[in-house]
């Protein structure tokens, strides 16, 4: 079976390539982020106040350090699901499904 040439693809199909990629990147940039806000509010302030580092009063703020880590799953979970749906299109280019 011979893939299609991207000079073959149409104008619509590289448009739905480009969503799907920046899916896939929007993905990985909130899932990084929530990573990196649960890191900071789990581990790095409570670390930072035990050893007195910074205030105490800096350990109310991790609900809200909590809640953007929260926001970034919740949308990292809603980004994969349009990118696991927006990956129909590709059976159109790729018919095959081991690509």
């Amino acid at each position: 079976m011979e893939l299609p040439l991207p000079e073959q693809m149409t104008p619509e199909q590289w448009n739905h390539v480009t969503y799907t990629l920046i899916l896939l990147w929007s993905f990985a940039g909130l899932m990084i982020l929530g990573a990196g806000s649960m890191l900071v509010a789990h581990i790095v302030v409570p670390s930072l106040i035990d050893n007195r580092d910074i205030d105490e009063k800096y350990g109310k703020g991790r609900v809200f350090v909590y809640a953007i880590a929260a926001a970034a799953f919740a949308g990292a979970i809603f980004v994969f699901v349009s990118f696991v749906l927006a990956m129909d299109e590709f059976l159109e280019i790729y018919p095959d499904v081991w690509v």
